[in-house]
C-alpha cells in the first residue's frame, strides 16, 4: 500500500486527564511505506501511565480510571499521524510483540485516543500491537479536538463538529478502519519482519458499528471482533431516528412538575413504548441533557441536512427517499464470517438493547450465522461506564470488565477452538 501523504507526530506524555501536548510535525509527500519506519518513536511506556490519559479516554471508561490502567510499563514503538484518505491514527508496537494486532473502532465523534484506557492498556501488556483511528477525520466533537463556537441555530450546542464538514462520511468510517488496518499490517511486516498472525477488532458504540460492518464487509482481513453496544442502522428501522425523537418530545412533559399526572404518565408510557429500557426512568434526565438532543441533531444534520425543524419533531417515516438511501448505505447486514461477541447494557438509554442489540442478533440468526455470534446483555449496565460514578444512586454496573473478558473468550474461540458460552443475560455481579 502506498502512502500519498503521511503526517507523523512525535509527542510527549500528557498529565492525567489532559490531551497530549503539542508536538513537532514531520510531513512527507509520496512516502514509500519503507520510509515510514524512521518515523516511529521508541517510548519507555506505551500505556496511559507513561503517556497520560486523553479526556476522550476518561469519558468512556469507568471512574476512577486507576484500577483499569496497565500495572506495569510496556516499552515499545509508537507512530501517531494522519494517513491520507483515512484520517488520524495511533499505532503502538510493544517490544515483546506476540504477533497479533488489535484494531479499535472509535466511539461517537471522538479521537483515536478514546480507547487508550479501555482497550490499549489491556492488550499492550499482553503483547498485542494496537491501532486506533478517528473514523476518517471525524474527531472534533464533544471532547477531543472540539472547536468551541458561539451558539446559534446552525450550532446549537456550541461546538464545530468535524463530522459536519464535507469530507468525513459515515459510510467512510468502515473504509477508514479497513485502510488503516492494511497500513498497520504492512508496517508490522516491515518493522517486525512478519505480518500479524491474527487481527482482532474491538469497538464501542459507533466504533462497535465499525466492528460489525468490517466483519460483514471483508471476510479475510479480521479473525473476529468484540462489539460493545454497537449502533444498528436499518432503513425500515430500528435506527437512531426511529426512537430518539420520541424521547425528546415526551421527556419534557414527563419531567415537568407542573404537568398533570395523567400527562406525565402518558409521556412516560410513550417513551417506554418506543422500546427504551424498563425501569430506566432515573437515567432519563442525564441522557436527555447529555445525549438525546445532540445525537439526534448531529446525525440528522449529517444525513438529512435539508431538515431544519425541531429534533423532537423529526419523523423518519416521512423523510424523502434520498435520505433513506443514505441510511441504506450504512445498514448492517449480519453477514459475518468470523466470530463476533456483542455486549450491551440492559439500561442503555441511548441505544436501547431492544432496538440495537437484539435486532442485530436476530438478523445474524435469520441468515444462518448464529454459530458465529454471541450476545451478552449485562444487567444494570448502561451506555456510558462513567455514569456509575455520576449516578451512584442508580447502582449501575460497568461493562468494561465484561468486555475485557469477552476479548479473552474471543481469542480462545479463534485460536484454541473453544467456543464462547451461549448468549445470555449476565446478572448483577455475575460474569459471562
Amino acid at each position: 500500500m502506498s502512502i500519498d501523504v503521511l503526517t507523523a507526530e512525535l509527542g510527549a506524555a500528557a498529565p492525567l486527564g489532559q490531551a497530549p501536548s503539542p508536538v513537532p510535525t514531520l510531513t512527507g509527500e509520496e512516502l514509500d511505506p519503507h520510509q515510514v519506519k524512521h518515523l516511529f518513536r521508541h517510548l519507555p511506556d506505551l500505556t496511559t501511565k507513561g503517556q497520560g490519559l486523553h479526556p476522550d479516554a476518561l469519558q468512556v471508561a469507568p471512574a476512577p480510571p486507576a484500577p483499569w490502567q496497565a500495572s506495569e510499563p510496556v516499552p515499545g514503538h509508537q507512530l501517531r499521524g494522519t494517513l491520507d484518505g483515512h484520517g488520524r491514527f495511533v499505532l503502538r508496537i510493544p517490544d515483546r510483540w506476540n504477533g497479533r494486532l488489535v484494531v479499535a473502532g472509535t466511539p461517537g465523534t471522538r479521537t483515536e485516543f478514546a480507547g487508550d484506557l479501555n482497550f490499549s492498556d489491556y492488550v499492550l501488556p499482553r503483547g498485542y500491537a494496537y491501532l486506533a483511528g478517528d473514523k476518517g477525520d471525524t474527531s472534533g466533537g464533544l471532547i477531543g479536538g472540539a472547536r468551541p463556537t458561539p451558539k446559534s441555530p446552525e450550532s446549537p450546542y456550541g461546538f464545530d463538529f468535524a463530522l459536519l464538514r464535507w469530507s468525513p462520511t459515515m459510510k467512510g468510517w468502515v473504509d477508514s478502519l479497513i485502510g488503516l488496518t492494511h497500513f498497520a499490517q504492512e508496517q508490522l511486516a516491515l518493522f517486525k519482519e512478519r505480518r500479524p498472525e491474527r487481527t482482532y477488532l474491538l469497538g464501542i458504540s459507533n466504533g462497535a458499528y465499525q466492528v460489525r460492518r468490517a466483519l460483514e464487509t471483508v471476510h479475510d482481513l479480521y479473525d473476529g471482533g468484540v462489539d460493545w453496544e454497537g449502533v444498528h442502522w436499518r432503513v425500515e428501522g430500528p435506527n437512531l431516528f426511529t426512537h430518539l425523537p420520541t424521547a425528546l418530545h415526551n421527556y419534557p412533559l414527563y419531567a415537568d412538575p407542573a404537568s398533570e399526572p395523567a400527562t406525565r404518565e402518558a409521556a412516560r408510557q410513550s417513551i417506554l413504548a418506543a422500546r427504551f429500557p424498563p425501569d430506566s426512568e432515573e437515567l432519563w434526565r442525564t441522557y436527555h441533557d447529555a445525549y438525546w438532543g445532540v445525537t439526534q441533531w448531529l446525525y440528522a444534520r449529517k444525513l438529512d441536512p435539508a431538515y431544519d425543524g425541531d429534533p423532537a419533531g423529526y419523523n423518519w417515516a416521512t423523510r424523502p427517499p434520498w435520505v433513506h438511501a443514505r441510511v441504506a448505505e450504512l445498514a448492517t447486514t449480519g453477514q459475518i464470517a468470523r466470530p463476533l461477541i456483542s455486549l450491551h447494557g440492559t439500561l442503555d438509554c441511548l441505544l436501547p438493547p431492544a432496538l440495537h442489540a437484539v435486532p442485530y442478533a436476530d438478523m445474524v440468526r435469520a441468515i444462518g450465522r448464529a454459530s458465529l455470534h454471541r450476545l451478552y446483555l449485562v444487567e444494570r449496565a448502561n451506555h456510558v461506564d462513567n455514569f456509575a460514578a455520576v449516578l451512584p444512586h442508580a447502582h449501575l454496573e460497568p461493562l468494561l470488565p465484561h468486555v475485557r473478558r469477552a476479548f479473552d473468550l474471543l481469542v480462545d474461540w479463534v485460536e484454541r477452538n473453544r467456543e464462547a458460552p451461549p448468549s445470555k443475560t449476565v446478572p448483577v455481579g455475575g460474569t459471562i
